[in-house]
């Protein structure tokens, strides 16, 4: 029997709740939203974890921010202010020279407002007044006019000019958006005013300027400054903010999205993500359908058309395909920790407006696939920039002392809010959205909710209602994607035969009693999704579950086990790959062909498909201290003899040889470029570059080898370093030829493959710095006018 909400209940629901803010803490809003909402968040303080992986990892960053010296955190605020400080300044990104300093420390209040609400623990209160006493009387001793940063106002300036600067009004809104968190989840009313000070000095400086120097100046990334300003404005009623929002919004990548255009190519993914957040903060306050379109429009684009099977998105943190085109977006650099942060808010908003189970779907992936792992086994505050998509990599970790990069802080916020998505609720429906063991109380029903379940290593969860007295209300439970075909319900132990309505919902309208039991089976099932544009690539799932294949740790040390350490970000980068293995079967049972391992949980493995072995398949998330793969080809052996005829065929006595242009050897070898121009030469493909590519090719690990290029024509201006696994070797100067092609060979240091059975080989061209003059102050700026020669093929041989 369906079972479902009436439409008369939704309307009643629509009409109760319809004042409310989609936010947390609703007695701090003073401006109503005008959109209808269907369902709002539980305030975290009603949510708890209880135990499970989540709780543990959660603990895991609820010490690394417990831990953590305020003192350090105000170090910059203070000399910046003029103030005495005898911190140790913080690393990386916060280095008193780098000129995002301050971007962590509004991370941090975040992080410590949404830990607070995750846990009750009153240490954070303390924590958290002596950062803002302290960023206030910085403010104070500033005299700005309410300014407040670790940098000077110079940048500013800079900014509003369109002299190159790094990006200053996305670390203020950090700033901003933590002391609005910390007001709102921790009642700390002097970080509002600190805000709002803040806010007007904003104020004056953008009332100078006219709508095109601003929407010049917002093509530097600003981070979530409208969505911040809507905020402040439905937590005041102030109509300055809401003009303010307004100046933060970019026409250039609004306008587009508003007419349900896909101008995204060529963008820097995690500077969209936040603006849209905004727009669709406006849409709620505004009524506006210009910004619900943009938001909902840009969600179905960047989740269907532009992510990965975990979830993330990117590529070294641009869109740099169409949508739908992944075959070559495989690198060391993509899918951007930050972005899957801020896709999971955007994604939470809009549930909020229309809660569909496709909204959840696509949380569950990115939390569980794309957050979860992302953080450093052992270590708390150590977290992942980019969750690398690329065969045979290995994760690698921000070193929680030095980095403080843009991941370290949404990583902190990430892991201190694992309650904010489990629970939903209206007048009258309690929404069970993510499998995750926890409780929920439900103050204005007087009712509490305790979920037990080992999820994703049992497919099932037990939800226990605890009431005073009966009561009637609606239980809206998520029928996922994943099992659908035979997700089953028992109420006290006796079967109710629900389906899922059209927003994918199983709903139970019924008076509830005190220790009523609701157990949902949802049996998990192998299934692949396919690269749009190359179906053979496959990503394999179990369930929710996206499965990786252990590839051991060939050619890594214990630093690149570990993740973290010196020099490991280069070898993430500039090192080789090792090459996965591929699978033939012309099976179409996947169950036939990825057995599961007895004894262990979510373990697999492949029987008789793998070429040239067989692979352990676990999740992805759990998966550490290895090489691993999230996509495999997957050929029938008819595809299988295809590919091997089309493939590039080795020159006889050479060992390897990538062929520039060629498809499949560009895949096969990692080919990865930036700034990289393409072109053709007597029927022969050729890139060069003014920046740098790169590609794997393999060696003989035994013996001492060179690598033949194959240039054309006169090269002899060009100026590049060629290195291996990011490690400089001697170039020569290529000699001036005639309309020819010809070939250069370099000799390889034995020390640098030996023992290796694939090497990277980068092509970069010399950088040179020269002092630009802004204002009073010299800058140094990065210029190149050098180009790599153009590279047909390369080949590797003995000696």
């Amino acid at each position: 029997m369906k079972r479902t909400i009436s439409l008369i209940g939704l309307l009643i629901a629509f009409c109760c709740f319809s004042i409310q803010n989609v936010l947390y803490s609703q007695d701090k809003f003073v401006v109503n939203d005008k959109i209808e909402t269907m369902a709002y968040k539980f305030d975290m303080k009603d949510v708890r974890l209880l135990d499970g992986e989540f709780k543990k990892a959660m603990d895991q960053n609820y010490k690394y921010l417990i831990d953590m010296d305020v003192n350090r955190l105000l170090h910059n605020f203070r000399i910046n202010a003029g103030l005495k400080s005898s911190a140790k300044p913080l690393g990386g990104w916060e280095e008193p020279q780098v000129e995002l300093r301050g971007h962590f420390t509004g991370h941090f209040l975040t992080a410590c407002a949404l830990m607070y609400s995750s846990t009750g623990d009153k240490n954070f209160i303390a924590k958290v007044d002596s950062l803002v006493n302290g960023l206030e009387e910085c403010q104070v001793a500033l005299n700005r006019n309410g300014y407040l940063s670790a940098y000077p106002e110079e940048l500013i300036d800079r900014v509003e000019t369109g002299v190159r600067v790094w990006a200053p009004y996305y670390t203020l809104h950090k700033i901003f958006a933590g002391l609005i968190d910390v007001y709102v989840h921790m009642n700390n009313k002097k970080a509002l005013d600190v805000c709002e000070r803040m806010a007007m000095w904003v104020k004056l400086r953008t009332d100078k300027l006219s709508q095109e120097q601003i929407q010049k100046m917002l093509r530097v990334e600003f981070g979530g400054m409208n969505e911040m300003f809507y905020n402040l404005y439905s937590l005041t009623g102030k109509e300055d903010y809401k003009e303010l929002a307004k100046r933060f919004e970019d026409k250039f990548v609004f306008d587009p999205l508003s007419r349900k255009e896909d101008k995204l190519r060529g963008l820097h993914a995690n500077t969209q993500i936040p603006k849209v957040i905004g727009a669709t903060r406006a849409y709620e306050l505004t009524g506006d359908e210009y910004y619900g379109t943009i938001a909902k429009y840009f969600w179905n684009e960047v989740t269907k058309a532009r992510s990965y099977v975990t979830g993330g998105t990117s590529n070294f943190e641009y869109w740099r395909s169409e949508p739908n085109h992944f075959f070559d977006q495989l690198s060391s650099d993509d899918h951007e920790n930050c972005c899957t942060y801020n896709m999971l808010k955007l994604t939470s908003h809009l549930f909020s407006l229309e809660p569909k189970a496709e909204y959840s779907d696509y949380y569950e992936r990115a939390l569980l696939n794309g957050i979860m792992g992302t953080q450093h086994p052992e270590t708390g505050g150590a977290f992942m920039y980019s969750v690398s998509m690329l065969p045979g990599t290995w994760r690698i970790f921000c070193e929680p002392e030095y980095s403080y990069v843009c991941c370290s802080g949404t990583g902190i916020e990430s892991f201190g809010k694992f309650g904010d998505n489990i629970y939903f609720h209206n007048a009258n429906s309690l929404f069970v959205n993510l499998f995750i063991s926890s409780k929920v109380e439900w103050k204005e029903k007087n009712i509490t909710l305790t979920q037990k379940t080992n999820f994703p290593d049992e497919q099932k969860t037990l939800l226990t209602i605890s009431t005073k007295q009966p009561q009637e209300f609606v239980l809206n439970l998520r029928v996922p994607y994943w099992a659908s075909k035979k997700y089953s319900v028992t109420i006290n132990g006796k079967s109710l035969n629900v389906t899922a309505d059209p927003t994918g919902y199983a709903s139970i309208k019924r008076v509830w009693k005190n220790n009523d039991k609701v157990e949902i089976q949802f049996p998990f099932e192998l299934h692949l999704e396919r690269m749009p544009d190359y179906p053979n690539r496959t990503a394999i799932m179990f369930g929710p579950v996206v499965l990786a294949g252990k590839l051991g740790q060939k050619q890594m040390n214990s630093v690149m086990i570990n993740g973290m350490g010196e020099d490991v970000e280069r070898l993430s980068k500039e090192s080789a790959a090792i090459t996965a293995p591929k699978f033939v079967t012309d099976e179409t049972v996947l169950s036939n062909w990825i057995k599961p391992v007895k004894g262990k949980s979510l373990t697999f493995t492949t029987i008789n498909a793998g070429v040239p072995n067989d692979v352990t398949l676990i999740p992805f998330y759990r998966l550490q201290k290895e090489r691993y793969s999230v996509y495999f080809d997957v050929f029938s052996k008819k595809e299988w003899k295809d590919f091997l005829d089309q493939k590039v065929k080795i020159p006889e006595g050479a060992i390897d040889c990538f062929v520039f242009g060629d498809k499949f050897s560009n895949d096969e070898h990692n080919y990865q470029a930036w700034i990289a121009d393409k072109g053709e030469t007597a029927g022969r493909k050729w890139v060069k570059s003014k920046s740098w590519f790169r590609f794997d090719i393999n060696v003989a690990p035994d013996k001492p080898v060179m690598l033949r290029t194959t240039y054309y024509g006169d090269e002899s201006e060009a100026e590049y370093y060629l290195s291996i696994d990011g490690i400089h070797i001697p170039t020569k100067k290529i000699e001036k030829h005639s309309d020819e092609f010809f070939t250069v060979d370099y000799d390889l240091p034995f020390e640098m493959t030996k023992g290796k059975e694939r090497i990277g080989i980068q092509f970069k061209v010399p950088e040179k710095k020269k002092d630009v003059s802004v204002g009073q102050t010299t800058v140094e700026k990065t210029v190149s006018k050098y180009e790599t020669p153009k590279l047909f093929e390369c080949e590797t041989r003995v000696k």
